[in-house]
């Protein structure tokens, strides 16, 4: 199984929907079946695609919360989030709840430096690309 964690685009990004389906889809040369399941974990609530609206006050606003420390300086929102994109990718058919990767783009790199402090032992492989990072973990 493997968690992809969006942009600042928001799930609804095209790209991440291409990955996915080029990780799971059987076109392979062979056809070989690749055997992984892929969940793009929504981290802002955005059903609609409102994050790629041109006024961007709701998605800072979102994203604010998503990102704010509680009084122990956690990240329990965004915790919060995480553990339950786990959950749902772990309650999925054919998915082996020991062989986890996670993968993020751009403000997806934020949840993947948050496995360092959730340390999941199904987690077998985390990458962050062009990832977003504010300096306070």
């Amino acid at each position: 199984g493997i968690l992809f964690f969006h942009t600042g685009a928001g799930p609804q990004d095209l790209f991440l929907r291409w990955k996915a389906d080029s990780l799971v889809t059987d076109d392979d040369v062979f056809g070989a079946t690749k055997g992984c399941v892929v969940l793009i974990a929504d981290l802002l609530s955005d059903e609609e695609g409102w994050s790629w609206d041109n006024d961007r006050s709701r998605y800072d606003q979102t994203r604010n919360k998503v990102l704010s420390h509680d009084d122990n300086g956690v990240r329990s929102n965004l915790q919060q989030r995480i553990l339950a994109a786990i959950s749902a990718l772990e309650d999925m058919p054919n998915v082996d709840k020991t062989r986890l990767a996670a993968l993020g783009w751009c403000f997806g790199g934020h949840p993947i430096a948050e496995f360092g402090r959730i340390q999941h032992p199904g987690i077998r492989a985390i990458a962050s690309f062009h990832g977003v990072f504010d300096g306070i973990l």
